[in-house]
């Protein structure tokens, strides 16, 4: 949005998801504001409004999920839509992978940023580890991110202890059993702790060592982002989205099959580990992932697509926060 004001365009929020709600006010805001270009940030936002679009109009996609890469029927078709309804908007997305995909979807070239601009905080970073090494979880608690196996990883060590940040998914068949949790948490004898949603997760992560995070599939997380401005160690699969922090210090990347193994070693000798500067690779990261940076870059590929003097003309959908 701070690339939408910084040209003079106006910034609509709206509440991110589908339902018949979010469609009527979508359909609202692109009738009332029809003649202007639009930016449409958000993967969910996306899928909910490409019908609705124009060729002038510019969409994020901010993660692909399971549901454009897995091979079901339901992703094919979703898939056949978008394009069947693609207009020849303008395509941006978050990692190098989703942008080959999305450019081969779309037969078009999509353009790539770092992410969708991270608050990087100011605070001086301190010293790690402290025993026992503390490993954290953020998101939510889904089979697909491995968090059964991460539970079951640390339930086997010791010198450990685990802490879950974020919701059970009910409604999802992806989601983790929460007996199983229970039984999980019950029989750790306090060394797995499930805390639920937390709106600010870095007041946790200060006193994190290692965040660990097996997703099969990210946007550019906004967790591991957390943990480099809260100087954790990161354990990450090797899957677009993370690999976005390859080449930056204090980043371990494994298999989720390695993933025990790799936490005993780290337990073992942290000083392997905890060698890194945190707060240079804060700063790193601020460069290249960073609120202004990407603010810079949405700015730079919009006045690429449309002439200046049209810029004013722009309207940016995201999420209500």
């Amino acid at each position: 949005m701070t690339a939408i004001d910084t040209i003079g365009g106006t910034a609509v929020s709206e509440c991110r998801g589908f339902g018949w709600s979010a469609l009527i006010r979508y359909i609202y805001r692109f009738y009332c504001r029809r003649n202007c270009h639009r930016l449409i940030f958000g993967t969910s936002e996306v899928l909910l409004t490409i019908g609705l679009g124009r060729s002038n109009d510019v969409l994020i996609f901010t993660g692909l999920g399971r549901l454009l890469q897995a091979g079901g029927a339901v992703s094919k078709l979703v898939r056949i839509a978008l394009r069947l309804c693609y207009r020849g908007q303008s395509i941006i997305s978050l990692n190098s992978d989703d942008q080959r995909y999305l450019s081969e979807l779309f037969s078009t070239q999509a353009h790539l940023i770092n992410g969708e601009g991270y608050q990087f905080s100011g605070h001086i970073l301190s010293a790690r580890p402290r025993r026992p090494l503390r490993i954290a979880y953020v998101g939510r608690l889904l089979k697909s991110k491995a968090v059964d196996q991460l539970i079951s990883a640390v339930a086997g060590l010791n010198g450990c202890r685990l802490t879950l940040i974020g919701d059970i998914d009910f409604g999802n068949s992806d989601g983790i059993d929460s007996t199983w949790l229970g039984e999980q948490i019950i029989s750790s004898g306090g060394r797995i702790e499930h805390v639920g949603f937390i709106q600010d997760v870095r007041s946790v992560l200060h006193d994190i060592d290692v965040v660990v995070s097996m997703s099969i599939r990210e946007g550019l997380p906004f967790a591991v982002l957390d943990a480099m401005d809260t100087g954790c160690l990161a354990v990450l699969s090797p899957v677009p989205g993370h690999l976005a922090f390859e080449g930056m210090d204090g980043i371990i990347f494994t298999e989720t099959a390695m993933l025990s193994s790799v936490l005993q070693t780290i337990i073992d000798s942290p000083e392997k580990y905890f060698r890194f500067n945190p707060n240079f690779r804060k700063d790193a990261c601020r460069e290249r992932f960073g609120y202004s940076h990407i603010a810079t870059s949405i700015e730079t590929i919009l006045r690429q697509l449309v002439m200046c003097e049209d810029l004013k003309n722009f309207d940016a959908y995201e999420q209500q926060t």
